[in-house]
């Protein structure tokens, strides 16, 4: 594994002596003899998974990003990969399938070792001032993400990805899931929400870390102050994305791949087509205009003759790129 750039917070996993690197330098320490068959970025820390499905760490973890603040006098930032140890709790010996990192949180779908083919699970951590985890507000004990929790969702997970404050997955039966930062949240599923308790929303008072001032509410009269509370709430548990009124929208569509972004959500069909929605400053959501998107809206124009085969998306910054058979089409706004 190479790393290059800024490591002020021990990402490149280069060493204590090695905050910056202006060219690619191979991580010699701590993952000696590692296959290493998938790496991840978040803001300040970085994740590898072997080919043995061994989860490694390094980087910022005051927020729990890296999984190993079980003990109080656990270091704030690792300088190399160090191993994750798990199991999780409620599974034995995981094995970690595919990884993915926001800005201070991350996920991994996993599975326990054994003959033939076993059930997948999702595992999440670190930061979860908005409910990006996954876990409900009465759950004390794994509320706050310091190591790996299952996430309870009824599902057999197939991808997952985690945005700035918000996590979307992908299923085996083709249904995308999100969860977190209300305005990354799909409109209908998160009115649709505030009747099944209080466990799935925010409580009343708590504002998100880095909300911007100027945060646009959901459009409608609100009948009192609860109502307003709860329309604009983060969503602590995984709800499923509404594909009813979208327009254009095929019943048998096929998904393909689930993307998240800074506040903002990405899905690839299996026919190359890509929705987007959330919020949409700096052109990030690809429609050509920095309106909010509410619920899933295709991307249009001469985009729809192109079949892509990939999108990804930054949690950092407000662009996305997507990938076009040998091809690259880019929608970006200013980073």
């Amino acid at each position: 594994v190479y790393a290059w750039g800024d490591g002020d917070g021990g990402q490149l996993g280069l060493g204590e002596d090695e905050t910056s690197s202006q060219k690619p330098q191979l991580i010699s320490e701590g993952l000696q003899g590692v296959q290493v068959a998938e790496v991840a970025c978040g803001a300040e820390f970085s994740l590898a998974r072997s080919r043995t499905g061994l989860l490694f760490s390094w980087g910022v973890g005051e927020r729990g990003q890296l999984g190993l603040l079980e003990e109080e006098d656990s270091p704030d930032i690792l300088f190399t990969p160090t191993e994750v140890v798990l199991p999780c709790k409620g599974r034995e010996d995981v094995l970690v399938e595919s990884i993915s990192c926001g800005v201070a949180h991350a996920a991994a779908i996993g599975s326990e070792r054994g003959p033939g083919e076993q059930e997948r699970f999702l595992m999440t951590w670190g930061e979860n001032e908005n409910g990006q985890l996954g876990r409900p507000e009465d759950d004390e004990e794994n509320l706050r993400g310091l190591t790996p929790r299952l996430v309870n969702i009824k599902c057999n997970p197939k991808q997952v990805s985690c945005g700035s404050k918000h996590t979307a997955l992908l299923d085996d039966a083709g249904i995308i899931w999100t969860w977190g930062y209300s305005e990354c949240m799909q409109k209908s599923r998160r009115e649709s929400a505030m009747s099944s308790g209080r466990n799935s929303v925010r409580k009343k008072g708590a504002r998100p870390s880095g909300m911007a001032s100027g945060k646009t509410s959901v459009r409608g009269a609100p009948q009192d102050e609860d109502e307003e509370e709860a329309r604009n709430a983060d969503m602590r548990v995984p709800v499923k994305v509404d594909w009813v009124g979208v327009p254009d929208f095929l019943p048998e569509t096929v998904f393909q791949a689930v993307a998240c972004g800074n506040d903002c959500t990405f899905v690839l069909t299996a026919e190359g087509r890509i929705y987007s929605w959330g919020i949409g400053a700096k052109y990030r959501l690809g429609h050509n205009n920095e309106e909010d998107v509410r619920k899933p809206k295709l991307l249009g124009g001469q985009l729809l003759h192109h079949e892509f085969s990939q999108v990804v998306a930054s949690h950092s910054v407000a662009h996305a790129v997507g990938l076009v058979h040998g091809l690259t089409g880019t929608f970006r706004g200013v980073s």
